[in-house]
């Protein structure tokens, strides 16, 4: 069965569920409050095309060699901004789901990561 959409899958925020683990605001270490599962969404005639959108995004925002990912968190101002921007005018759709742990995540449920 042929798809017409092909969807790119990415989660940030999974290790780490135990409440005394997480980070103080202000403070360093710890793991996020946050949880989110997102997703890129693309036609599946588009699906070749990526790669080279992702070149073409790293390129024109500066950065050079290292990963093939895009960290936004690696990013300086001026380069998030030229991501988004550009980003904006691609065949692309986008979907999150977000959660944060300390409001739904009783304490012991979660002792190990993963």
């Amino acid at each position: 069965m042929s798809h017409s959409f092909e969807a790119f899958i990415d989660e940030s925020g999974d290790d780490g569920l135990n409440p005394e683990n997480y980070k103080i605001v202000g403070g360093r270490g710890g793991s996020s409050h946050w949880m989110s599962i997102c997703a890129c969404i693309v036609r599946s005639t588009n699906r070749l095309e990526v790669v080279r959108w992702r070149d073409e995004l790293k390129t024109g925002s500066g950065k050079k060699g290292g990963a093939r990912q895009i960290h936004f968190h690696q990013l300086s101002h001026p380069q998030k901004r030229f991501v988004c921007q550009n980003l904006a005018k691609l065949p692309l759709r986008y979907t999150a789901a977000l959660t944060n742990k300390r409001l739904d995540v009783p304490n012991g449920l979660y002792t190990e990561k993963n």
